[in-house]
């Protein structure tokens, strides 16, 4: 045990959740991943913990390159090339004698391998632990990739504490009563070769973890960037998902049993964010935050009795099973001022929900909508399209589905055979799966991934894309009542500093203006959608709309029309 004065220094660091900047020159421009500015949850709570269990031993500190970088922005999006010169000086100028270097999903592996080696450069006596989505879906491979001396897979706090325990040969009493003292999930060198350890048993009581720890990411500094709370505070109330799509990964994470905080421990964390952090709203991003409706239900009725007006939430995903037959909690959602909804249906084909196990009865599921649509609450549609198996009628199906419904936006993702999952294991027996796919191309927004599907990739991207301009902007059910016209700008102004060169933000950013009479306005967003759609990238991707039917489009056509023999600038 530390005497106080030589506590080992523990440095934690979230590489960019975006394209390596190197690729993103050579990439088009509906296939690039826009910075995320939300701070990562994980460097939270792995920091929170390390600092409660082992704050005898350890002194930690956390780092994440994606809010560093729009911090030093002003809050404005910021130039990819600034990423690297970040990354590097904080792994050069943090004084510590062990690094966690995270990452969100495995397609940030060259980020990962960046910062490795700036690591193994600056700080070469210090060991380096890998974590998040990159190790856990490949734990071998990302030890032999960047030569990291560790790797933790899945879920983190205890298996982090435990191996720093081993590595600097503490003996920690309190955190071995309440978690397992040995170190498993994780893989490491034994010569040259890597071993794995099994995972032991996850933490059964989530509230044993403390709350994130948001002073050591300096969340102050990001509400001064962000001054009306526009960078949200992310949450999860539970881990882990009692189904078994054949899609998922976030059992390799989480494991197979679905385990909750309690609705007081949740609470208390809420007034925390809202009393200390001057946090107004916050995004839950649990695999599966209803499943459990006794608990739901305490969770909306505090946040109902504390009576902020100005809170809002949203949560990254419903069991919607749970919803068939729940208008009462639907309607609980509402009165707790949830902002929006997420509902992930995946397929509009009846044969592909059976086929991934999801299972929905699809007309259950539209009047589970319908109740979120009559309390005015905004949804987002999560839809998959390309399964190995699926034929083009299936695909078309899906959708048919989000036009039918029409939700105020969709994301329609290309689908991912994620190692370990059974998606991945039928892909690879029916020798549908690409064994060249680089890691770094494993992402919902690229088309890659499957050979010997009867469908055609370079449509399936045009599909996904198009469908996406179009519900989310060209034809946004916001745009039939100007009621609506505030909650869209809010949403799309953001989006438009996240995506500086999406031409179509700026044609409908336009639209609302001069429909708000606010024509000067409009008319600098028409000129800043005109001057981008001259860039040749731009107009590859964006230019085919103008031809489509949608009165954003017809106005800013008659727009350019007008000022055709003027100079815009």
């Amino acid at each position: 045990m530390s005497n106080g004065t030589d506590k080992k220094k523990v440095f934690l660091i979230k590489v960019p959740q975006v394209e390596y900047y190197e690729k993103q020159k050579s990439l088009s421009l509906d296939v690039v991943r826009t910075p995320q500015v939300i701070m990562p949850l994980s460097l939270g709570y792995l920091g929170s913990f390390v600092r409660e269990y082992g704050r005898e031993n350890f002194e930690v500190s956390l780092a994440d390159v994606n809010t560093r970088a729009m911090i030093e922005a002003g809050g404005k999006n910021y130039s990819p090339h600034l990423l690297p010169e970040i990354m590097e000086s904080l792994i050069e100028n943090s004084d510590y004698d062990v690094i966690g270097i995270s990452s969100a999903f495995a397609n940030n592996v060259d980020w990962v391998r960046k910062a490795v080696a700036l690591a193994k450069g600056f700080h070469p006596n210090a060991p380096v632990i890998l974590g998040g989505g990159y190790p856990t879906l490949f734990a071998e491979e990302s030890l032999r990739s960047t030569k990291a001396e560790y790797a933790c897979i899945g879920e983190g706090e205890d298996t982090l504490l435990a191996l720093l325990n081993r590595i600097f040969k503490i003996k920690n009493e309190r955190f071995e009563k309440l978690f397992d003292s040995e170190p498993t999930s994780y893989a490491y060198w034994q010569d040259d070769i890597v071993k794995i350890v099994p995972r032991g048993p996850y933490i059964k009581d989530l509230d044993l973890i403390p709350h994130p720890a948001w002073d050591l990411l300096d969340i102050d500094s990001c509400n001064s960037v962000f001054p009306e709370n526009t960078n949200e505070i992310a949450s999860i109330t539970s881990r882990g998902c009692p189904f078994k799509c054949i899609y998922c990964s976030t059992q390799l994470a989480w494991g197979s049993s679905h385990r909750f905080r309690s609705a007081e421990n949740v609470l208390d964390e809420i007034d925390l964010l809202y009393e200390r952090y001057n946090i107004r709203h916050v995004h839950f991003v649990d695999d599966n935050m209803t499943i459990n409706k006794e608990r739901m239900i305490q969770i909306l009725d505090g946040i109902v009795e504390r009576r902020r007006e100005d809170f809002t939430w949203v949560g990254s995903n419903f069991d919607i099973r749970t919803l068939y037959n729940a208008e009462d909690l639907i309607k609980l959602m509402g009165a707790s001022k949830m902002k929006s909804a997420q509902l992930a249906v995946e397929s509009g084909a009846p044969d592909t929900q059976k086929y991934i196990r999801k299972n929905l009865n699809l007309e259950k599921f539209k009047q589970v909508y319908e109740w979120f649509l009559a309390l005015d609450i905004p949804v987002k549609l999560l839809l998959m399209i390309g399964f190995p198996e699926e034929t083009e009628e299936d695909i078309q199906k899906t959708i048919d589905l989000a036009y039918e419904l029409k939700p105020h936006s969709t994301q329609v993702n290309i689908v991912t055979a994620w190692p370990e999952t059974e998606l991945h294991e039928r892909a690879t027996e029916g020798h549908y799966l690409d064994s060249d796919i680089d890691i770094s191309d494993m992402d919902h927004r690229k088309a890659t991934g499957f050979v010997n599907v009867a469908w055609d990739y370079e449509k399936l991207n045009r599909l996904s894309y198009d469908t996406t301009i179009d519900i989310n902007f060209l034809n946004n059910r916001d745009l039939n009542d100007k009621r609506y016209f505030p909650r869209i700008l809010e949403k799309w102004s953001h989006l438009e500093t996240e995506l500086p060169r999406q031409a179509v933000i700026k044609m409908c950013l336009g639209y609302l203006y001069n429909h708000m009479d606010k024509h000067d306005i409009a008319s600098k967003y028409y000129r800043r959608a005109y001057k981008l759609l001259k860039e040749e990238d731009v107009y590859k991707v964006y230019g085919r709309y103008l031809g489509w039917k949608s009165s954003v489009i017809e106005e800013y056509n008659a727009y350019v029309a007008s000022v055709e023999n003027t100079n815009i600038t």
